[in-house]
């Protein structure tokens, strides 16, 4: 069994972890402009497969309110839109 240092310890290092992914999740978040942070994780199943949006298109900000989704495969579209 586990003393309560070793479980304080553990739950602070899980929580650590916790509190990096929601920052980096969060990063992309801002009114008022686009960031390719809110697309590039976006997860597209394609040939059996689910993948990151971000291996599957070129993505761009080509004005402050547009986010330009560009697939290297023209036959993705549908994927990526479903």
């Amino acid at each position: 069994m586990n003393s309560p240092d070793e479980i304080l310890l553990e739950t602070e290092e899980l929580m650590t972890k916790a509190l990096e992914h929601l920052k980096k999740e969060l990063r992309g978040m801002r009114t008022g402009r686009a960031s390719t942070a809110l697309v590039e994780f976006l997860k597209v199943e394609y040939y059996g497969t689910v993948q990151d949006l971000k291996n599957m298109a070129a993505i761009s900000i080509p004005e402050p309110s547009q986010i330009l989704i560009k697939p290297f495969d023209a036959g993705a579209v549908k994927a990526i839109v479903a």
